[in-house]
């Protein structure tokens, strides 16, 4: 997890500052993977599906939670600072809570104890003293330390 946590703190930091598009990044990250992964497959002996449920379900897999998720990320840190994506990132868990429910299905105190320490979390987080957004308090103290060399 630590390793995870360390590659994605990376990625993100890396992947705001690409003067490429969001698109033009996420397509390059899509065939790196492809291009990685080939040999995995054919070493390990996976397959494709058999049935027309498991060819949609690898359709949607490779769509949406993989190609959609990372262009949004991608597009997203283009307008917010990394720190401030990072802390959206813990709503995941809410948010497979909430799905479970309209699926139906059950969830338990403690995740609905975890779900509301999370969206705490996040709110702690995304409050600044001064009132103002991490991303708006950060580009005012930049224009201020420009414009205070410029005096």
């Amino acid at each position: 997890m630590l390793g995870a946590i360390t590659v994605w703190g990376f990625y993100t930091v890396v992947a705001r500052r690409l003067a490429i598009p969001a698109i033009t990044a996420t397509a390059v990250q899509v065939a790196m993977a492809t291009v990685i992964l080939i040999p995995v497959a054919v070493a390990t002996g996976a397959h494709l599906p058999e049935t027309a449920a498991g060819g949609w379900s690898l359709a949607y897999i490779a769509i949406f939670p993989s190609l959609c998720a990372y262009l949004l990320w991608n597009l997203a840190l283009k307008t917010t600072a990394p720190g401030t994506a990072g802390n959206y990132l813990n709503l995941m868990v809410v948010f497979t809570a909430a799905i479970t429910l309209m699926l139906g299905m059950t969830i338990s105190v403690p995740q609905i104890l975890g779900g509301l320490l999370v969206i705490g979390g996040v709110l702690l987080t995304s409050v600044h003293p001064s009132g103002d957004s991490p991303d708006v308090a950060a580009k005012a103290q930049g224009q201020g330390l420009r414009q205070l060399g410029e005096q």
